[in-house]
């Protein structure tokens, strides 16, 4: 069946991006499952943890500007928090209740922890994550949610100085990772500095090491007609690279451990 050249245009885009979201979904499963069940597979079993959420990362930088550059700002609000809030109000109530996590009691006696969770801003409250940890994975909704509330900013700072736009938040996001890899931003979070995990997801997995990924996906979005011109062999080849030179790319890649953490933290 033949689709009108503009849906197919559409929905060869919707099925690209729909398939780096397998890959980083699958990354992500690949390396906890190793971490529970054993194993040693390639690649995402030691670092799927890490390369899932920030491959999410970068499709979130390019789709979020291209909303924020296509609708009004109420539209965008409104199609951000829809986007989110149900699916995940309906899974912290209902997994929480099930759990015994979220309850009447703990809610009255932790009632700040718990409005946090449900803003959306508990990995900038360490025990508000550890209070009410019902998913285990919401750490990465605060990062999402502060690029929600940065991205108009910086789609207006690419337009305007695109290459340096994506070499500064480079060198944030680099200098946040290295100066938590050396214990110098632990001061941030006093309450769990004797757990490296904490430190880890806390701190060193930041919204500040992270926003580099979201820039360079909005950057390619702000660029997609000129990418386009590449010839796709390149780009491959600029992928395996990821996996070839993997030893110096997580010493030198922002956010990407710098010291050794367990796994599946």
């Amino acid at each position: 069946m033949k689709f009108p050249p503009l849906i197919s245009k559409f929905t060869q885009k919707q099925n690209n991006i729909d398939l780096l979201r397998a890959l980083a979904v699958s990354a992500v499963f690949i390396h906890h499952a190793q971490h529970t069940l054993g194993g040693n597979f390639p690649f995402f079993g030691e670092y799927g943890g890490q390369f899932g959420p920030q491959l999410f990362f970068i499709i979130s930088g390019y789709l979020i500007i291209a909303s924020w550059q296509k609708y009004t700002w109420k539209e965008y609000v409104l199609h951000r928090f829809f986007r989110i809030i149900p699916a995940y109000l309906f899974f912290f109530l209902g997994i929480g209740w099930l759990q015994n996590v979220v309850t009447i009691d703990r809610i009255t006696a932790q009632f700040n922890y718990f409005l946090a969770n449900i803003f959306l801003i508990q990995q900038l409250i360490p025990n508000a994550l550890i209070a009410f940890d019902v998913l285990h994975v919401t750490w990465t909704l605060t990062v999402e949610v502060l690029w929600y509330a940065s991205a108009p900013f910086f789609s207006w700072m690419l337009m305007r100085h695109s290459l340096s736009t994506v070499l500064g938040a480079t060198l944030v996001a680099t200098a946040w990772s290295w100066l938590s890899s050396i214990g110098y931003l632990n001061a941030l979070h006093p309450s769990i500095q004797n757990n490296p995990g904490h430190i880890y997801l806390f701190v060193s997995n930041n919204f500040f090491s992270q926003v580099c990924f979201f820039v360079f996906g909005a950057w390619v979005y702000q660029n997609k007609s000129k990418l386009s011109e590449i010839n796709p062999l390149t780009v491959i080849l600029i992928g395996l690279c990821v996996f070839f030179l993997r030893s110096y790319f997580f010493v030198f890649n922002p956010i990407f451990r710098l010291y050794d953490v367990p796994c599946g933290t």
